[in-house]
């Protein structure tokens, strides 16, 4: 039984959750957030349960519901404490249970937030050997392990757009002030890794490469009424090159953070993966201007008709073109943040 032939009907699905919990369901309620997914609570006889359900689209063939139960079935049996306990799940249904967390958005990130995500890297990348040991070989979604690779995706993500832009103007526009920025921003990056001693093409090596929740920052975070922090969604996670994690945390558009707070979490980060990688910060730096081209596409996603599809699936917004204008000036800021930072590497030099 899928979880599209029960979506409709709500006894049909409380029957899949109550056999998944071996709880009596008394309600189901939609929860708002989920992006790519389907977020219910399920309040039982016992206390609420989180339900989640994965939408398969033709375009995208992710696993995500095997990588997300499975990592956190390994961060929880190694004493990760800051994420979600996996409760059960029926491949079938599409459809896992988790603990329910209760608790609230952080919306005002503070040094003991930054904190917290530092802590919970920590915990995970101690985990590494035993991941390792164990045979986990997945990379992380969009995974990077080389600027080279970084360049290959990039190219990957603006050529998706070709086609929707002969019919927008706003966005082509953009797209050609995009390409001439980009060209400049590789170059900077090309000479970086020359002066660094770091290898365009080569891939980081294997035992420099960390357990990434991928799509990690207070986007994915509640606070609980204690004070603590808890990190959801790992539906991406694997192998990634750290320099990446980074910058992808820091440049998120739901992370928001500001320079103070970024600078005390990459000076954490430092500490987590640094000592044994001393070409991290060049890496780091690297990837701050690659990442950034990419996070322009990622923006960007929205012209795109599948990201859509899966947003209406997921209980999400179904009318595109009110969030497009908003999209195209969130993506525009962020390459002009980008090119400010290659102009101060630049005048370094100089």
């Amino acid at each position: 039984m899928s979880f599209a032939a029960v979506a409709d009907k709500t006894a049909d699905l409380t029957a899949v959750v109550e056999r998944l919990s071996g709880r009596v369901v008394h309600r189901l309620v939609p929860v708002l957030g989920g992006r790519n997914n389907r977020l219910l609570r399920a309040d039982t006889d016992r206390g609420p349960i989180a339900v989640k359900h994965y939408p398969k689209d033709r375009d995208d063939q992710r696993d995500r519901l095997s990588v997300e139960y499975e990592a956190l079935s390994f961060l929880v049996r190694g004493g990760v404490q800051a994420v979600p306990r996996p409760l059960a799940r029926d491949d079938d249904a599409l459809l896992a249970i988790y603990q329910w967390i209760e608790g609230d958005r952080i919306d005002q990130v503070d040094a003991e937030a930054i904190d917290a995500a530092v802590a919970v890297l920590r915990d995970i990348h101690r985990l590494a050997p035993a991941a390792r040991a164990g045979g986990w070989t997945r990379a992380a979604s969009a995974s990077i392990f080389s600027p080279a690779e970084a360049l290959e995706q990039i190219s990957n993500r603006r050529a998706q757009f070709n086609a929707v832009a002969a019919h927008m103007p706003p966005l082509a526009a953009f797209l050609a002030e995009f390409d001439g920025r980009c060209r400049d921003i590789v170059k900077t990056t090309q000479v970086m890794a020359d002066r660094t001693g770091i290898d365009w093409d080569m891939p980081l090596p294997a035992d420099h490469r960390v357990l990434s929740p991928s799509d990690f920052g207070f986007h994915n975070a509640l606070r609980r009424p204690d004070g603590t922090t808890v990190f959801v969604d790992f539906e991406y996670f694997g192998w990634d090159d750290p320099a990446k994690l980074c910058c992808d945390f820091c440049m998120h558009p739901g992370s928001n953070l500001s320079a103070g707070l970024a600078a005390r979490f990459e000076a954490g980060v430092q500490s987590v993966y640094g000592k044994d990688n001393p070409l991290f910060p060049a890496r780091r730096r690297i990837m701050r201007l690659l990442c950034g081209l990419c996070w322009c596409m990622i923006i960007l996603n929205e012209f795109l008709p599948t990201p859509w599809q899966r947003r209406v699936l997921a209980g999400g917004v179904s009318d595109p073109a009110a969030a497009l204008p908003t999209q195209l000036e969130k993506a525009r800021a962020l390459l002009v943040k980008i090119d400010q930072f290659r102009s101060t590497i630049v005048e370094a030099w100089a």
